[in-house]
């Protein structure tokens, strides 16, 4: 039978099974000089309480401590030396290990980790919570390295709210990014002005950008339309020091130019940032010039047709192109006054095997001069040579190979750009072709054969006359 105990402490009753002890509901049992530890049920819940001042200690001289629900389902374990575990339905979802710990599973609809620092608070930067990245010195020390906070953002009541973004800089943790409620983002700043603000060292660069997730870039917007009207990225050093911007021709004219700026070096007025190249609606490149360079305009100008054009100030002579390899200078075309030299390096210095006895008369009888039309102009006859035919006789005058062929990549089908947000709709379908290597002839090459042939003549014509 069992025995039955009031809260008098008095026996009330005996059950049937001797061995047990059977206490009515709120009847506790009291441990300790000062009853500190009480055990009891109340009604509902079964209770295991520290009532002083002391701590609650559950120890085991075993392998570890369990919390089940009778021997079919675990909610927690404790292993002597090893993990604590936290189980869901008696599925482990949470597990501390030697280096830190394992979280099982996926938040579903709920946040897989919410910070709340309980405070109510209506003030700019009140309700903040902060996830914080520590760790220690040699010496044991404990470091805050970096944190992300989150506060609200404004002075009602509202949830409006802003992430800050901070790290130590040897001294103090400093707020070195903020993201605020209306999406602006500061680097360097805590009062971003536009989508994207940048300041270092009391210097400003802000624009209103953004990168959108459907392209490969990032988009500059001006919000205003005008002639001139635009947005660029310009680099500061103190002052403006260069910078690539759009402009456009006017408010009705959507074509727009694009223009780059450096700062030059014989001035130190830090506002002296000059337009070095421009490309024009019209696909016009313009380098050290933004007009035709003509009439004496320094300068080059590529134009889509094909047309190159370079001026300069300079009077005299002056280098127009210069062409260089790994064995340095090896040719010019050179201004002077009116005219245009073509030439290619042929300094004595670079030279050696020099030999002026040399046959050209039988070499020059055996090129084969021609009259042809191209294929693309039947109405044209011109005179020339066959390159493969001159290479066999003066082989330094033509370049390439007989039937030589090449691959190439061609589009067989265009992309698709959407003409709102300039995005790929549909990719272009790529292909590859053979090709004619067409071989090419550099007939100035000739007029060596051509001078010693006409002085072996003279020389032939002389001795006859003698």
């Amino acid at each position: 039978m069992a025995i039955v105990i009031n809260g008098s402490g008095t026996v009330s009753g005996l059950t049937e099974q001797a061995s047990n002890v059977e206490l009515t509901d709120n009847t506790k049992i009291l441990v300790g000089t000062g009853d500190d530890l009480q055990i009891y049920h109340d009604g509902s819940d079964s209770i295991i309480n520290e009532e002083g001042t002391g701590t609650l200690i559950v120890m085991s001289n075993g392998t570890g401590i369990n919390l089940q629900k009778g021997t079919s389902e675990t909610m927690a374990q404790f292993v002597v030396d090893g993990a604590v575990n936290l189980y869901h339905n008696n599925v482990k979802k949470f597990e501390t290990t030697a280096t830190g710990f394992t979280l099982t599973g996926t938040a579903g609809t709920s946040p897989l980790l919410e910070l709340n620092n309980g405070d109510s608070e209506d003030n700019d930067t009140g309700r903040e919570s902060t996830l914080r990245f520590t760790g220690k010195r040699s010496g044991g020390e404990a470091t805050t390295n970096a944190q992300i906070s989150a506060h609200h953002d404004g002075s009602s009541d509202d949830n409006k709210g802003m992430l800050l973004f901070s790290t130590n800089d040897g001294s103090n943790i400093t707020e070195k990014m903020r993201i605020k409620e209306n999406g602006l983002v500061g680097i360097g700043t805590t009062n971003p002005s536009n989508l994207l603000t940048l300041r270092e060292g009391g210097g400003d660069l802000s624009s209103t950008t953004v990168a959108r997730a459907e392209e490969t870039g990032l988009k500059i917007y001006e919000s205003t339309n005008g002639a001139n009207n635009g947005n660029g990225i310009w680099f500061d050093h103190g002052s403006l020091i260069a910078g690539i911007a759009s402009a456009r021709a006017s408010s009705s004219n959507w074509g727009t130019d694009l223009r780059f700026y450096t700062h030059p070096t014989v001035t130190n007025n830090q506002h002296d940032t000059f337009e070095r190249m421009r490309i024009e609606a019209n696909g016009n490149v313009y380098i050290g010039t933004i007009v035709e360079p003509q009439n004496g305009t320094a300068g080059l100008e590529i134009r889509p047709g094909g047309s190159i054009r370079m001026g300069t100030t300079a009077s005299g002579s002056h280098n127009m192109f210069e062409f260089n390899n790994a064995n340095g200078n090896v040719g010019k075309i050179v201004t002077s006054g009116s005219g245009t030299a073509y030439n290619t390096s042929s300094d004595y210095r670079l030279k050696e095997n020099v030999d002026y006895d040399w046959d050209a008369t039988t070499r020059l009888k055996q090129l084969k001069p021609a009259r042809f039309n191209f294929i693309a102009d039947d109405t044209t006859t011109v005179d020339g040579f066959l390159a493969h035919e001159a290479q066999a006789v003066v082989p330094e005058c033509v370049t390439g190979t007989k039937d030589a062929m090449m691959d190439e990549e061609y589009e067989i089908t265009p992309a698709v750009i959407d003409d709102e947000t300039f995005t790929v709709v549909t990719e272009a379908v790529m292909g590859t072709r053979s090709l004619p290597d067409y071989q090419g002839i550099d007939q100035s090459k000739l007029v060596p054969l051509l001078v010693k042939t006409i002085q072996e003549l003279e020389a032939r014509i002389t001795a006859l006359e003698a």
